[in-house]
């Protein structure tokens, strides 16, 4: 084990993380804008029950 493989590895590694993180983000950035519509709809319903109940 010497220092470069140790070097080369957590590159490695970071690197993949960070297409992970990317990846991930680009797929839940794209959910949430088909979401959006919903979760306005959500709001809104939830918004009138608490006018109902108060």
């Amino acid at each position: 084990m010497t220092a470069q493989f140790i070097i080369n590895s957590s590159l490695v590694f970071i690197g993949f993380i960070l297409l992970g993180g990317a990846f991930y983000s680009i797929v839940s950035g794209l959910q949430f804008s088909k979401r959006k519509k919903v979760i306005a709809e959500l709001h809104q319903t939830l918004a009138v029950g608490s006018e109902v109940m108060f």
